[in-house]
């Protein structure tokens, strides 16, 4: 929701009053980004998706098996904490690569097919690199002009926040998120109709919101490389939930505006805490959700 006030005025209808202050608290803010153009000229160093990296001139293009990978975009940090007060770098550019293929049906994708590349140099040091020659034309995006709209919202139903962190018990917990999200989002981002056609913004910071998964549990499987989490990483999670940042929300399957043809699915990328403070983005978590709502994760 746009409107802060309006969120919190939506909250105190629905919800007890001994409820309704431990959602506001958790509301947070987020940055939607809206596509308003192509081939747009954008800066070096500049935020923008798809087109081609602006990168150091001794990086190398990420690649997985030899072929080169898809790149989505880079996002300008210092404009970021303008709008919304993160635990980013200061400044610096982040560069989001993934590598696709018709196989690409994972829910959690292994490390080396995906790229998170931080750059905190001087501008002028940055070059345009051109599409290699092993990127298919189908996984090339056509650079995309947006904007970065601000708004505010809650932790998602699917996520498992609720259950572990309120003291709300009286049965109608969900029936009562399901009425405030028809509600909050009424303004334009109706997120209950974006659940049931499968139709997510891009968006950066805040919570990630999947359909049918806890995305945390999920970047968890990613942190500890496993495909069940055993108790005692399960309680790390838990106890951890705020620590997983959430980076960026990307639809692969909008491809086909930016000029590609990427499989259907969305993607989620989040960092814990610690290796944020690090630098560390060579720790970044990737998963995926399938769009169509036929999907099944096989990493129970």
């Amino acid at each position: 929701m746009k409107n802060l006030e309006e969120l919190q005025h939506k909250i105190d209808e629905i919800f007890f009053p001994e409820h309704s202050a431990q959602l506001r608290a958790k509301i947070a803010k987020a940055i939607e980004l809206i596509q308003t153009g192509d081939d747009e000229t954008v800066l070096a160093g500049e935020s923008k998706i798809g087109g081609e990296p602006d990168l150091h001139w001794d990086v190398d293009w990420p690649e997985y098996e030899g072929k080169a990978m898809t790149f989505l975009g880079q996002f300008e940090l210092e404009k970021l904490h303008r709008l919304v007060d993160n635990e980013l770098p200061q400044k610096g550019t982040v560069y989001f690569f993934a590598h696709f293929d018709d196989e690409t049906t994972e829910f959690i994708p292994n490390k080396d097919k995906y790229a998170l590349l931080f750059y905190n140099g001087p501008q002028s040091e940055l070059e345009t690199y051109e599409f290699p020659d092993n990127l298919e034309a189908k996984c090339r995006l056509r650079q995309s002009y947006f904007q970065m709209t601000l708004f505010y919202h809650l932790p998602s139903i699917a996520d498992g926040y609720w259950s572990e962190h309120t003291s709300i018990d009286d049965g109608l917990l969900d029936w009562r998120l399901n009425l405030l999200e028809e509600n909050y989002y009424a303004e334009g981002i109706n997120l209950e109709s974006r659940r049931m056609e499968y139709v997510y913004p891009e968006q950066l910071l805040g919570y990630p919101y999947g359909s049918k998964k806890d995305i945390l549990v999920e970047w968890g499987k990613s942190y500890f490389n496993t495909k069940a989490l055993n108790e005692e990483q399960r309680a790390f999670v838990k106890s951890e939930r705020e620590n997983f940042i959430h980076l960026l929300s990307f639809e692969m399957g909008k491809g086909h505006y930016f000029g590609a043809k990427l499989p259907p699915i969305i993607g989620y990328w989040g960092i814990h805490l610690e290796d944020l403070k690090n630098n560390d983005f060579s720790k970044a978590l990737l998963v995926f959700e399938k769009v169509d709502g036929r999907y099944e994760a096989t990493m129970e």
